[in-house]
């Protein structure tokens, strides 16, 4: 018996016994006649065979084998491990790039465990899909799409299941414990009532910041970092002291490379993307703020503990999908994984963990039935999941009666379920999607939490898509984004917090860059009928009240100045009007009176000068788009013959022109094979309507063509990669 092996089996007890507790922390373990593999670990990790559902598949002699599970690690994986080297197969792996010995692949190795470890072997315990074969790369090994993007379009034709416990993480703890200005400090507690904080212990910040100093910020950075969940919603007002954010998006190469694998991969079935939420609960991300992990191509997993509740530290969000079994911090012990050089562990806590466990479960689905396409997996997760936690605030049901919720996504992955029906399903019919432009809105964003910014979207009778997943794309001219709640409400009332407020993240994103933000909440739904979208600055004044764009400044010229905008600092000279917050000429500013009554001296910006940033804080246009199956919309890929009209195609794609009777422009962008359709003047059959409320009641009405009607053409995603101030997470995520 090797070392680690030994040392960890030393820790428990094993007396024999004839039941065993499986949700109990391990702190002995037993023997049961009842277990299905003899392995001598089995009974630690059975806490999450039984949340899984597993134990009855296996039974039925379902155990992975023909399909090819490839695992992307940054640590690579010792494909020499008892665990994994039987079905280990170097060919279809990167190319010398899957493993160096020298005992650091840890996170790998531990990842490839739970997803396809061996049964009945002597070692450790067994992984959900343990006749499931295995391919292996390290990567990614920067921060950059470049890196995932090569490993994903090796193995094209080998790879089923794509597992990826890793990440760019969007939110980070600030260094040194994020000690900020007193200024932030001060508007953070001038804008409160009453104390925010639950809590009436003596460690409340309430009961000890009798003085807003840096000692009254040190308890509430400390009390926020002890007590995050408990105190979620009083903590957020004080985001900017501790946590710094930074979105990423999907680069055109990254957007590229996964769109092969779902296109070419498994004989044009698409390979299954599986990816961890993340870590960064406690961090406050939502992974609607990650690139990888809001395209629709993807499968994004969270984590429960061994109570099968919400794990503390697994990152939330309207994309979350599915939940596995991640483990708690409370609990002493929780995955049992494989070690470098043969041995084996008590594999700590993460998503990373919940990650491969749903991927094997997932690869026991593509055993049962090798014909299902990306979708068809999709479909099944979430119509067979379990629900958890049924009382939690965060769970919602739909228009077609599938509930959804931003901490668990359709709930635990119940396997025996998802095989059954497996056994029995019938295909999705091709992917179909229905886009619609807004157009010029510029609709006003007001710094005041009881204005919310209203659009509303209403599609047409006659569309009868069944809903798979709903992307919003806003072209957004904001000083602090991260201030905005972003809420989008189907026409079946069903409502998906797209973005949390209170983040602080200030990137000004270049006028042809669009946000994308990514719902799986409306699944099965049809979309007939109204959608509305809803932006609210939850947050008063900006992030330093200023755009985070290096070396620029917004600003407002004199009195005779009326100027506006975002320009070079060095080109006005910035520092004549502030410096490091203070203005002091107030000769070259024109003040500008705000609502709350704060003046155009009280901004100054990044670069040394600038004014309030309210007046350019507006949603210029959006796009909606609805991927699914059934009748209604386009078939995505394809180009529909169209009349003879004045339509125009751009980014450089091959297409044909618009209807006579729908004569407004065309035009693409967004995600890989999806067409959108600009307002123009469309006044042809078959048109919606879009309208705005402003907020001082008025109503903007203009005419919008469905994608039913006119015609298409498909141009690959042209976004942008934002990654500044994101870490790449190599291990535990």
């Amino acid at each position: 018996m090797d070392y680690w092996t030994s040392n960890w089996m030393a820790q428990f007890s094993f007396a024999k016994q004839s039941t065993c507790t499986s949700q109990a922390d391990w702190l002995s373990t037993c023997d049961d006649e009842n277990q299905i593999f003899s392995d001598p670990l089995y009974q630690a990790q059975k806490w999450a065979f039984d949340l899984l559902n597993v134990e009855p598949v296996w039974k039925q002699g379902i155990l992975g084998r023909g399909v090819m599970i490839r695992v992307n690690d940054p640590d690579g994986v010792d494909v020499t491990h008892p665990e994994l080297a039987d079905r280990f197969d170097e060919a279809a792996s990167c190319k010398g790039n899957y493993w160096t010995y020298d005992n650091q692949n840890v996170h790998g190795t531990g990842v490839a465990t739970l997803a396809l470890g061996s049964r009945n072997n002597g070692k450790c315990a067994v992984g959900v899909a343990p006749e499931a074969s295995l391919s292996a790369c390290v990567g990614p090994t920067a921060i950059s799409d470049e890196s995932p993007a090569r490993f994903f379009l090796d193995g094209l034709e080998t790879t089923h299941i794509s597992v990826n416990s890793w990440g760019f993480d969007a939110c980070s703890r600030l260094p040194g414990a994020g000690f900020s200005d007193d200024d932030t400090l001060r508007r953070g507690m001038r804008r409160l009532d009453t104390c925010p904080f639950v809590s009436d212990s003596v460690e409340s910040p309430c009961q000890i910041c009798t003085s807003l100093d840096e000692d009254c910020e040190d308890v509430i950075v400390k009390y926020c970092t002890a007590y995050y969940e408990e105190e979620y919603s009083g903590c957020a007002e004080f985001l900017d002291l501790f946590i710094t954010c930074g979105y990423n998006v999907l680069s055109e190469v990254g957007q590229n490379a996964i769109t092969r694998g779902i296109e070419e991969g498994r004989d044009g079935k698409g390979i299954i993307y599986v990816f961890a939420a993340g870590n960064e609960h406690d961090e406050f991300e939502d992974v609607n703020m990650e690139g990888w992990l809001n395209t629709r191509f993807t499968i994004v997993v969270g984590a429960v503990g061994k109570d099968g509740l919400h794990a503390s530290y697994s990152t939330t969000g309207a994309a979350v999908f599915i939940s596995g079994p991640g483990g708690d911090h409370e609990s002493i012990h929780n995955n049992i994984v494989a070690t470098p050089g043969g041995g084996c562990t008590d594999g700590t806590v993460g998503t990373s963990f919940a990650t491969p466990s749903v991927a094997g479960a997932i690869a026991l689905v593509l055993s049962t039935n090798p014909n299902l396409g990306w979708r068809d997996v999709q479909a099944i997760i979430a119509t067979t999941a379990k629900l958890v936690d049924e009382e939690h605030p965060s769970w919602g049901i739909n228009g077609a009666g599938l509930r959804h919720s931003n901490y668990y996504g359709f709930g635990l992955f119940d396997t025996l379920a998802a095989v059954e029906a497996a056994k029995i399903w019938e295909n999705v019919g091709p992917e179909r999607q229905l886009v619609i432009q807004s157009g010029t809105i510029k609709l006003p964003i007001y710094d005041d939490a009881s204005i919310p910014a209203k659009t509303f979207v209403t599609v047409d009778d006659g569309n009868n898509l069944i809903t798979e997943s709903v992307s919003v794309y806003l072209q957004l001219a904001h000083a602090s984004r991260g201030d905005l709640e972003i809420v989008l409400t189907s026409p079946s009332g069903t409502l998906s917090v797209l973005h949390p407020p209170f983040r602080p993240e200030n990137q000004h994103l270049p006028e042809e860059e669009r946000w994308k933000l990514l719902s799986v909440a409306f699944y099965g739904e049809n979309p007939t009928g109204q959608w509305s979208l809803t932006l609210t600055d939850k947050s008063p004044g900006n992030k330093a009240d200023c755009v985070d764009l290096p070396n620029f400044a917004v600003y407002v010229g004199s009195d005779d100045d009326d100027s506006l905008g975002i320009v070079d600092c060095g080109t006005i000279g910035a520092s004549e009007f502030c410096v490091d917050g203070v203005a002091f000429n107030e000769e070259g500013v024109r003040l500008f009176q705000e609502e709350d009554g704060r003046t155009g001296l009280d901004a100054c910006c990044v670069c040394g000068g600038g004014m309030p940033t309210s007046d350019i804080n507006e949603l210029l246009s959006w796009r909606l788009v609805v991927y699914g199956h059934g009748q209604g919309g386009s078939l995505v890929g394809e180009a529909l013959p169209g009349g003879e009209g004045s339509g125009s195609i751009s980014a450089g794609m091959p297409g044909v022109g618009g209807n006579a009777s729908n004569s407004g422009g065309n035009s693409t962008g967004g995600e890989s094979g999806e067409v959108v359709y600009d307002n123009g003047e469309n006044t042809g059959s078959g048109a919606g309507s879009w309208r705005t409320v402003l907020p001082n009641g008025m109503t903007l009405i203009c005419l919008l063509v469905l994608l039913s009607v006119g015609t298409t053409s498909i141009a690959p995603v042209r976004q942008s990669i934002a990654l500044s101030r994101v870490k790449q997470q190599l291990a535990g995520r």
